[in-house]
């Protein structure tokens, strides 16, 4: 018996052929199948240019990054970081609001080994968004995002010799 293709991988592969139509039918596919990295594909095709604009896209979005961050996947907790501390989406859990949530979203992501996540987190620390300020905690999580392989580890090296100079 044949095995039915995975509308993820059908995705990519309809994506980077430059097929977007086809794409965003199988990203929608794994994503209403419920595949956590279906679901962030999708509300990244939702948030891309071709429908950001349509009514209720972003907001779609970040249903799906929710749903896809609930099962643990570690770009869609970033995503709903991003979301919550930039005020496009509300709080997800209690009354403390949206950007301590951004912040246990970070440090969800971050330990999966996200490297970008511990960097967006010792911002929040640098600047005492959603926790409070400490200079040291920032420090400790831009060495972790290096560790974890941030790409921009230059940037984070020199926000480590700029909290150095202020400990």
């Amino acid at each position: 018996a044949r095995v039915p293709p995975d509308p993820l991988a059908l995705g990519f592969l309809r994506y980077r052929v430059g097929n977007d139509t086809a794409a965003r039918d199988a990203f929608r596919a794994a994503a209403v199948a419920g595949d956590p990295a279906g679901m962030f594909s999708w509300g990244l095709m939702l948030e891309s240019e071709a429908l950001r604009d349509l009514p209720g896209s972003i907001a779609e979005a970040a249903r799906y990054y929710w749903l896809s961050a609930l099962q643990g996947f570690a770009l869609a907790q970033f995503q709903v970081a991003v979301m919550l501390e930039q005020g496009e989406v509300e709080a997800d859990f209690d009354a403390a609001g949206r950007l301590v949530n951004a912040v246990s979203y970070y440090r969800a992501a971050g330990r999966q080994g996200l490297g970008l996540a511990w960097n967006n987190l010792a911002f929040c620390y640098l600047e005492g968004c959603g926790v409070e300020q400490s200079l040291s905690s920032a420090r400790w999580y831009f060495r972790e995002a290096i560790a974890d392989g941030y790409v921009d580890h230059v940037d984070a090296e020199r926000e480590i010799a700029r909290l150095d100079a202020r400990i």
